[in-house]
């Protein structure tokens, strides 16, 4: 690579993360407000799966979480952040960081494969980023992205073992389906622990990477019986293992408390029905195009194979050993998932987009593999990219478009701020003043909850309570209870 190369990339990445960072710690920073956020950032358990948690499986949100808060407060205490400031900042940082690892790995799988400059890495680079924050427009007055989540809670719920997943299977991919990346024992030790806390995280997104496994072990035994077995004894054995962990996880999940408070009436119909409100609920125009691109990479497959042999089985074969193979089984494998298991969940889960991007991970992965058919043949698409990625930034960064605020009721971001700082002031007041019982004063909720949540004044009180106390804010002898009051929201003009 030249120093004009190096320098061009180095650019692109820069942008890249600076853009990442700025829009989740500035632009639309990750504020807790209800309270699963004030209990998930320092309540942690133990780092295995377990039967006495709410949820046995969930190991990687419930330990993570609470990790890169307690980091946060710490790295940043010499600085003159406010507390609720520096969680914010923590908690964007990180998840700007797994963000931009992915969209790494996604670009350098395309560009390795097709053989890409590294110009056309920027390009890509590019595009793909705008692409996951382009799905939702014109259908919103406050748009989603692919990584949006509704509160902070989500976040490390739902997007990050969504990333988690995908990455992995982004580094398989681009280390030739590999589980030992190198001789190095460290190297490989980090990829365990990965794929253990993706299996570990949740249904929604742990399914990924099985789905994946699976693809490639059906591909796997059907090309072995023509003779063209592509993976090694002790390879099958590893992912085996993957699946069988994974299914071990979905065992504990079956059995834990939140399972059994769930379980009931199978609504299949209303998840089918939710499933396909994912595409019919986002921009058309933007399905219009991974079509085109599908179906034009379709025609000049059939053409190419056709000319070397015209053998059906031949035809049949030559497609099922192929990436896309693989791709197109796991979307079908995880849809099938999600459908079912939303039919016991609930329905409202596949609408979210951090749900959906379990299923939209894999079209980005068929739609690129098209365009990358395509530019393998026609390499003037390069003359498209700056054109395409131009229409994407207008799109998404200069026009008129608002990202929704990571809060279930949506508010924006400074209100959400200032009522926490509100909650902060009343309770350190209490404690100035000499009081072992503080009562808070917290907004009425506008969702028509009977304990006033996402702010519970049941039990949301000891939640605050404690996460204080383990941030060293308040000492152990201090209790604090909530108080719904509509003159908060009128202070703060929440409705």
């Amino acid at each position: 690579m030249g120093r004009k190369e190096k320098i061009f990339i180095g650019i692109c990445l820069a942008l890249l993360f600076g853009g990442l960072l700025y829009f989740w710690t500035v632009a639309h920073p990750l504020y807790i407000y209800d309270t699963d956020d004030w209990t998930y950032i320092t309540q942690t358990r133990m780092p295995f799966p377990s039967l006495k948690e709410w949820n046995p499986s969930k190991v990687l949100p419930e330990t993570l979480m609470p990790m890169i808060t307690r980091f946060g407060v710490w790295a940043l205490s010499l600085s003159s952040l406010d507390l609720i400031s520096t969680i914010a900042i923590s908690h964007g940082f990180f998840l700007t960081t797994c963000v931009f690892i992915y969209l790494l790995l996604f670009t350098r799988r395309f560009c390795i494969k097709y053989k890409a400059s590294k110009y056309v890495f920027g390009w890509i680079l590019l595009i793909i980023t705008l692409a996951h924050f382009s799905v939702y427009i014109g259908t919103e007055n406050e748009i989603r992205h692919m990584f949006y989540a509704i509160n902070l809670t989500c976040v490390y719920n739902y997007t990050i073992p969504g990333l988690f997943n995908a990455g992995l299977i982004l580094v398989f991919l681009i280390n030739g389906n590999k589980i030992f990346l190198s001789d190095s024992h460290i190297k490989t030790g980090v990829v365990i622990l990965l794929i253990y806390l993706a299996v570990f995280s949740n249904l929604f997104q742990s399914v990924i990477l099985p789905a994946y496994i699976f693809s490639i072990l059906t591909q796997n035994s059907i090309l072995a019986k023509c003779k063209q077995r592509i993976l090694k004894k002790n390879d099958l054995i590893l992912w085996i293992s993957i699946i069988f962990i994974w299914l071990v996880s979905l065992a504990f999940e079956f059995l834990g408390s939140r399972s059994s408070s769930i379980r009931g009436d199978i609504h299949l119909m209303d998840s089918i029905k939710a499933y396909f409100r994912n595409y019919t609920g986002t921009d058309r125009s933007y399905w219009v195009i991974c079509v085109c691109i599908i179906l034009c990479a379709a025609i000049l497959w059939i053409n190419d194979i056709y000319r070397r042999s015209r053998k059906s089985k031949e035809v049949l074969l030559s497609l099922i050993d192929t990436d896309l193979y693989i791709y197109v089984c796991s979307f079908f494998i995880v849809s099938l998932f999600l459908v079912l298991l939303c039919s016991i969940a609930g329905a409202s889960y596949l609408n979210r987009a951090s749900v959906f991007f379990s299923i939209y991970f894999f079209v980005m992965l068929i739609v690129m593999d098209c365009l990358g058919y395509l530019y393998t043949h026609f390499r003037a698409i390069e003359m498209l990219m700056p054109l395409s990625a131009y229409f994407l930034v207008i799109l998404t960064v200069f026009s008129n478009v608002r990202y929704r605020s990571c809060n279930i009721l949506s508010y924006e971001e400074q209100k959400v701020k200032a009522v926490d700082e509100c909650i902060l002031k009343q309770v350190t007041d209490g404690v100035r003043d000499g009081n072992k019982d503080v009562i808070v004063k917290v907004p009425v909720t506008t969702t028509g909850s009977e304990d006033n949540f996402p702010i519970a004044i049941t039990y949301g009180g000891d939640r605050i309570e404690k996460s204080l106390k383990r941030l060293g804010i308040i000492s152990d002898d201090i209790s604090i209870h909530l108080e719904a009051d509509d003159g908060i929201n009128q202070q703060f003009g929440l409705h």
